[in-house]
């Protein structure tokens, strides 16, 4: 029998004065098993760092051709992607190549610096910068 997910609510208050924007929200977090307490904080984090009434949760760890968190417009149309972890420069790319805006949170302590030092230089031809987080 699989694992199910675990379900968290979280209620935030958004007062970001820099943009202007105010906003309360009830956020449902499902914590995939595979997924760590570390990891499920930080898509927490980075969506209350970007918060906007378009930014949505997706299926994250079991979806691939998805990021962890993203804002559509009007159209449908991929306006910002949010990722975790240490992506491989392939999907980097991918989402450079999907999305205007993309976001990189980068954990997992010394790694996440290692990987960086690895990366940045493969990712330097894209056409967006990218800002690992914590940088």
């Amino acid at each position: 029998m699989a694992l199910k997910a675990t379900i968290y609510k979280a209620t935030v208050n958004i007062a970001d004065m820099d943009r202007h924007f105010y906003h309360d929200a009830t956020l449902t977090l499902a914590q995939h098993p595979s997924e760590t307490e570390q990891r499920m904080m930080l898509r927490l984090l980075a969506w209350i760092c970007h918060a906007d009434e378009r930014l949505v949760f997706t299926k994250g760890l079991s979806a691939d051709d998805e990021p962890e968190i993203w804002r559509r417009n009007d159209h449908n149309g991929l306006e910002m992607w949010i990722e975790m972890g240490l992506p491989d420069e392939k999907r980097i790319k991918k989402a450079c190549n999907q999305s205007p805006r993309v976001v990189l949170y980068a954990y997992g302590e010394r790694a996440g610096h290692v990987w960086w030092q690895s990366m940045q230089g493969k990712v330097a031809n894209h056409k967006k910068p990218k800002h690992p987080f914590p940088g």
